[in-house]
């Protein structure tokens, strides 16, 4: 009996410590507007709304661009062709957009 009562203290004591540990890994909230879930995006390759910016590097091997469709793209100068796509962090409607996460 003497036993029973140490390994049930045992066992109380282990959950009571273990408990904060266990509650810090648990993921946080999402960000408020932002998406929770993973979301799909058929990328295109190319921009689907307006360019609001662009860029070339000074030996014209590259060209950036950025558009309100929440995407930095690359685009190699020499045949056109997109090297890299950047997607921010977004949600639905704005959020995301430059001037909603400043």
């Amino acid at each position: 009996m003497a036993c029973l009562r140490l390994d049930l203290a045992i066992a109380v004591s282990l959950l009571l410590f273990a408990a904060p540990v266990l509650a810090a890994d648990q993921p946080a909230a999402p960000t408020q507007g932002f998406y929770d879930r993973p979301v799909l995006v058929i990328d295109p390759d190319m921009h689907t709304n307006a360019i609001r910016s662009a860029a070339a590097d000074a030996q014209g091997r590259w060209a950036v661009t950025g558009s309100y469709d929440k995407t930095v793209r690359v685009w190699s100068l020499s045949d056109g062709t997109p090297l890299l796509t950047i997607r921010l962090p977004a949600g639905p409607g704005f959020v995301g957009k430059e001037g909603t996460w400043r």
